[in-house]
């Protein structure tokens, strides 16, 4: 259960590792005449992004609540951190070193 949670919350945190993606996006505010284009979002998560800012609902450049979390890749970053843990459980716990 300790794993669990300490997946999940390494998981949260790892959202403040940011860096910039690009996205498809619609709208003359944006695009002007080219519509659709692409433009850069910051994006947060470790080792996968999967918090993206929601463009022209949320501030832009700041990660919160509003914005886009794509949860298969959530689901990919809860993953590698709770199959790390559990090594790191396993090597500490249950492997003797002689």
């Amino acid at each position: 259960m300790i794993i669990l949670i300490t997946s999940l919350l390494l998981t949260l945190v790892s959202s403040y590792y940011t860096t910039y993606k690009s996205v498809t996006t619609f709208g003359e505010g944006y695009c002007g005449e080219a519509s659709p284009c692409e433009v850069k979002v910051i994006a947060g998560g470790f080792p996968v992004q999967y918090l993206y800012d929601t463009i022209g609902v949320s501030v832009e450049g700041v990660l919160s609540f509003e914005d886009t979390l794509k949860e298969n890749l959530f689901l990919v970053d809860f993953s590698f951190y709770f199959i790390l843990l559990s090594l790191l459980a396993y090597i500490l716990f249950y492997v003797k070193i002689e």
